[in-house]
């Protein structure tokens, strides 16, 4: 169970976080929610598809990182991510953005989660605070993959909410065969529409280009292409087993 306390440079000066990105710290997922703001630079080496989420329906983008549950292909074995862009939700690593009243508000505040596999006392990794009680380079990276992330939620479900309205998202099925023979039905996800992407009025291509959607619609349907990529990737597995 998560154990997330807003970040303390008196209680918590002692903490180290762990950045290797292997499977025994948690980075085995097949799929990571992406926000807007990050979809130019992960449509460069992610398929980013949609997802619904379980409880509400509501569709979320994701970038695609392997074709089960607990496979991610993008993991090098040795602690490094293979690729240029990490997904901001991997990059934030075992913190969130909670609130605190400082005077004037809330105010969002860095939590760490103490019961994360990465977080340590005196451990291994790199540490939240410098001697002098100031971030470090490392906690100031973080504080601002997390405002992003704050700032981008509310632009992320409008974009979403837009796309539903324009009737553009639709479901996505892959069939595969890997370089050992083994075929699999890829399904449950949802991609960009392209022929009605291409086939939007004038009054719905104003739309989405004066919400600033426009781009991204175009970033998600051609970001189908790294499945090949992902293919790839997997192939070069099976081979070296």
């Amino acid at each position: 169970m998560a154990d997330y306390q807003l970040l303390n440079k008196k209680k918590h000066d002692n903490l180290r976080v762990a950045t290797r990105y292997t499977a025994e710290l948690g980075y085995n997922t097949g799929a990571v929610m992406l926000m807007n703001t990050e979809l130019r630079a992960a449509q460069r080496e992610y398929a980013i598809i949609f997802r619904k989420h379980p409880e509400t329906g509501r569709f979320f983008p994701n970038a695609l990182l392997g074709f089960r549950q607990d496979e991610n292909l993008f993991l090098d074995g040795e602690g490094n991510w293979n690729a240029r862009h990490v997904p901001l939700a991997i990059a934030k690593g075992p913190f969130i953005i909670g609130f605190q009243d400082i005077g004037n508000g809330p105010q969002p505040s860095a939590c760490v989660d103490l019961a994360d596999p990465r977080v340590s006392d005196g451990g291994d990794g790199e540490a939240l605070f410098q001697e002098d009680g100031s971030l470090t380079r490392y906690m100031e990276y973080i504080s601002q993959i997390l405002l992003l992330l704050h700032d981008s939620t509310r632009s992320a479900t409008k974009m979403v909410d837009l796309f539903v309205e324009l009737d553009l998202i639709e479901p996505l099925r892959l069939d595969i065969q890997f370089v050992n023979g083994e075929r699999l039905r890829f399904e449950g996800g949802y991609t960009i529409a392209e022929e009605k992407l291409a086939a939007l009025d004038e009054e719905a291509l104003k739309k989405l280009h004066k919400s600033g959607f426009l781009a991204a619609a175009y970033y998600i349907s051609d970001s189908l292409e790294n499945v090949q990529k992902l293919i790839d990737l997997k192939n070069k597995q099976l081979a070296a087993a």
